[in-house]
């Protein structure tokens, strides 16, 4: 399936700084199980559930391989300032959307204290569980995450046991029944997981090196029955297990990365590639929204079939509206250029 390329030798991905095709892939599967986990419930397909949790992992790692580019360029500062821009220009976006809504249905005062009470902002604050929008908890704690490893660098603190600490705490958290935001959060997912990115662009040299002719690809079914296998064992020791965050999705996630690693020029000018470079984030934020307008047409619940196809057409009707937005971008800037 990953097939590498005899003519170019650098068909590992050697080049330090260059994009890997790959990535834009995993971007791509990545976004779909986004969309995935808000559109099928868990109670329908558990099991498709359990896999798409390895989404947000993905993004984290593929954010931390290009940390120390980004900082090496001197685009800290500018990449810290865009995230926090996204982050405030989405939750206004949808805060303004339920606020309209709530309006229409003379409950607006009622939202307004049940999404911006002292609890819920502490929330916010603390542990990225943005009021009233719970999928852009990611933007903040990516945010955060890029703020305390910045920290963290700067106080010399010995990543080794930063990551395996976190990691630690976090499941125990999720393994206690706690609510999900305490454990999926930026100290929990985003630190490590950007941080385990970074490691791997720091040694991918070697990690290639002695991996060479390894097929990490025969290791994925192993995982994805190690993933299901730890849903079964919550499942059976009476433990909810619908959570966020797996054992095995740490390794599976980093058993995927390092397979794109490995063939950074797969999927190369295909379209998966191009939906994975050009509006995975476009699809991250915007698909509740689509899902919501789509739901005023079609009953997504009447079948098992509609069911199934709901992600499939969310997705693709939020790839139109983000090309449409991107196209009337640059025909604004144009414009205003002429200007």
């Amino acid at each position: 399936m990953f097939s590498r390329n005899t003519n170019d030798s650098g068909c590992y991905g050697m080049e330090k700084n260059s994009r890997k095709d790959s990535f834009d892939v995993v971007k791509c599967f990545a976004a779909f199980f986004v969309v995935q986990l808000h559109t099928i419930p868990a109670t329908v397909c558990p099991l498709l559930n359990v896999i798409a949790r390895l989404a947000v992992p993905l993004f984290f790692l593929i954010t931390g391989y290009y940390y120390t580019s980004i900082v090496e360029k001197g685009k800290y500062g500018v990449q810290l300032k865009k995230i926090f821009l996204l982050a405030i220009a989405s939750s206004l976006f949808y805060w303004i959307y339920y606020g309209c809504m709530a309006l229409k249905n003379n409950v607006f005062y009622q939202w307004f204290m049940d999404t911006f009470n002292s609890i819920s902002i502490l929330n916010w604050v603390l542990i990225n569980d943005t009021p009233g929008i719970g999928h852009l908890w990611y933007l903040y704690a990516m945010l955060y995450s890029f703020i305390a490893i910045y920290v963290i660098d700067k106080l010399k603190i010995k990543v080794k046991w930063v990551i395996p600490i976190l990691f630690l705490i976090g499941l125990y958290v999720g393994c206690k029944g706690w609510p999900y935001s305490w454990y999926r959060n930026w100290a929990f997912m985003g630190v490590p997981y950007i941080l385990l990115g970074r490691i791997i662009f720091e040694c991918k040299e070697m990690l290639i090196y002695k991996l060479r002719g390894v097929k990490i690809v025969y290791f994925i079914p192993a995982a994805t029955i190690g993933l299901l296998g730890e849903y079964k064992l919550y499942e059976i020791v009476g433990m909810d297990p619908i959570r966020d965050h797996y054992v095995f999705i740490i390794l599976m996630s980093g058993i995927l990365f390092i397979l794109a690693l490995q063939y950074p020029y797969f999927g190369k000018g295909s379209v998966v590639a191009i939906i994975g470079r050009e509006y995975s984030a476009f699809i991250y934020i915007l698909h509740i929204f689509i899902l919501r307008i789509l739901s005023f047409y079609i009953d997504f619940s009447s079948s098992l079939m509609i069911r199934f196809l709901c992600p499939i057409i969310v997705f693709v009707c939020t790839i139109v509206v983000a090309n449409y937005i991107i196209n009337m971008y640059k025909l604004l800037s144009k414009k205003c250029v002429t200007i």
